[in-house]
């Protein structure tokens, strides 16, 4: 459809071998590249039970349980070295992607996500804690990408897609075939609505530049009045 768009398959995982850094600079060439607007895909656990394998959930908020930031030794490459990840993620961006996939099936929900180092399976009572603390899903490296996205100033989505469950009383057995199973029976829904968002948000934002108007324009049009009684006086004092 006329929109560029650059897409990365698989992830370097730090379980896997790779430092932080290393891990996460697939995300930062991508920024460098003038790459903007980032959605993330990932597998991730349910731990509760309304979350299905098969369901995709759209990040609203995530807990951090790595013991060190992502952003650590990166602050010369931020504009704010103090990020505010309480709005990490975008409202605008987040709508266009559910409003899409609402049209070609079920709209994903909004979930918590707790992100953990390392590719194992958490006891009960480590499940039953972070359960207890909000979370929805158990994933891994997906928080370091979404912090370091969203603190190079960029527009941030997240998806995660339940691969199984782990709940009280549950002997949770998967392997990852289960998984890569489940991520192939949901990707033709995924696309089809990805493509429709990706379009309506090039869209809307070459229509917002296009409408901005000259400041000369903008300051011929605004009429400032100092009588007694405009309610600008009290500022145009100050």
């Amino acid at each position: 459809d006329k929109v560029p768009v650059m897409i990365a398959t698989g992830i370097r995982r730090t379980v896997e071998g790779s430092g932080m850094l290393e891990a996460l600079f697939p995300t930062a060439l991508a920024v460098q590249a003038g790459v903007r607007n980032h959605i993330f895909l990932d597998t991730a656990i349910s731990l509760q039970s309304e979350w299905k394998a098969g369901q995709w959930g759209m990040l609203s908020d995530f807990i951090n349980g790595y013991a060190v930031s992502p952003l650590e030794g990166l602050q010369g490459m931020l504009e704010h070295p103090f990020p505010n990840l309480s709005e990490a993620f975008s409202q605008v961006q987040n709508s266009e992607i559910i409003n899409a996939l609402a049209v070609v099936g079920d709209a994903p929900k909004l979930c918590t996500y707790y992100g953990v180092p390392g590719f194992h399976l958490p006891s009960m009572a480590e499940a039953r804690m972070i359960r207890e603390q909000g979370a929805d899903f158990l994933g891994h490296d997906l928080v370091l990408h979404v912090i370091l996205s969203y603190a190079m100033g960029c527009r941030v989505s997240a998806l995660a897609l339940a691969g199984g469950q782990i709940l009280p009383g549950m002997s949770p057995h998967f392997t990852r075939q289960e998984l890569t199973e489940t991520e192939h029976f949901c990707s033709r829904q995924l696309c089809q609505g990805l493509r429709t968002a990706i379009r309506s948000l090039h869209d809307s934002a070459e229509g917002y530049v296009e409408n901005v108007l000259p400041d000369e324009l903008i300051r011929a049009s605004i009429q400032r009045s100092a009588t007694r009684s405009s309610p600008l006086k009290a500022f145009l004092r100050k």
